[in-house]
Protein backbone atom coordinates (compact mmCIF):
# COMPACT_ATOMS: atom_id res chain seq x y z
CA UNK A 1 0.00 0.00 0.00
CA UNK A 2 1.71 3.05 -1.12
CA UNK A 3 -1.45 5.48 -0.75
CA UNK A 4 -3.75 6.57 1.92
CA UNK A 5 -7.54 6.53 1.01
CA UNK A 6 -9.04 10.30 0.46
CA UNK A 7 -12.37 9.24 2.04
CA UNK A 8 -13.72 6.18 3.96
CA UNK A 9 -17.39 5.48 5.01
CA UNK A 10 -17.83 4.08 8.46
CA UNK A 11 -21.12 3.14 9.87
CA UNK A 12 -22.58 4.41 13.38
CA UNK A 13 -21.02 2.43 15.68
CA UNK A 14 -19.18 4.40 18.25
CA UNK A 15 -16.71 2.03 19.68
CA UNK A 16 -13.54 3.43 17.87
CA UNK A 17 -14.98 6.32 16.59
CA UNK A 18 -12.75 8.93 18.52
CA UNK A 19 -9.39 7.43 17.68
CA UNK A 20 -10.33 7.18 14.77
CA UNK A 21 -11.77 10.69 13.84
CA UNK A 22 -8.04 11.85 15.45
CA UNK A 23 -5.83 9.39 13.10
CA UNK A 24 -8.28 10.57 9.87
CA UNK A 25 -7.80 14.05 11.08
CA UNK A 26 -4.05 14.01 11.18
CA UNK A 27 -3.75 11.45 7.76
CA UNK A 28 -6.02 14.21 6.21
CA UNK A 29 -8.46 11.63 5.22
CA UNK A 30 -12.63 13.11 4.91
CA UNK A 31 -14.81 10.34 6.72
CA UNK A 32 -18.47 10.18 6.27
CA UNK A 33 -20.73 8.13 8.16
CA UNK A 34 -23.34 6.56 7.10
CA UNK A 35 -27.09 6.48 8.12
CA UNK A 36 -28.02 3.56 10.75
CA UNK A 37 -28.88 0.45 9.15
CA UNK A 38 -27.75 1.83 5.29
CA UNK A 39 -28.34 -1.67 3.69
CA UNK A 40 -25.65 -0.81 0.81
CA UNK A 41 -23.05 0.23 3.41
CA UNK A 42 -23.89 -3.15 5.62
CA UNK A 43 -23.97 -5.49 2.48
CA UNK A 44 -20.60 -4.14 1.31
CA UNK A 45 -19.14 -4.54 4.84
CA UNK A 46 -20.59 -8.60 5.46
CA UNK A 47 -19.31 -9.27 1.87
CA UNK A 48 -15.79 -8.09 2.70
CA UNK A 49 -15.42 -9.14 5.90
CA UNK A 50 -16.61 -12.73 4.65
CA UNK A 51 -13.91 -12.86 1.40
CA UNK A 52 -11.24 -11.94 4.24
CA UNK A 53 -12.52 -14.46 6.79
CA UNK A 54 -12.48 -17.48 3.85
CA UNK A 55 -9.18 -15.98 2.52
CA UNK A 56 -8.19 -16.32 6.18
CA UNK A 57 -9.01 -19.87 6.17
CA UNK A 58 -7.69 -21.44 2.86
CA UNK A 59 -4.70 -19.50 4.10
CA UNK A 60 -4.54 -21.28 7.97
CA UNK A 61 -5.24 -25.05 5.94
CA UNK A 62 -2.63 -24.93 3.38
CA UNK A 63 0.27 -23.88 6.04
CA UNK A 64 -1.20 -26.63 8.37
CA UNK A 65 -1.23 -29.18 5.19
CA UNK A 66 2.22 -28.00 4.43
CA UNK A 67 3.73 -27.97 8.21
CA UNK A 68 2.04 -31.49 8.55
Amino acid sequence: LNKLPVEVLINQGREFFGSFEALSTKALIDHCITPRNHLESDGLAKRIIHIIKCGLQKYELFYSNYRN
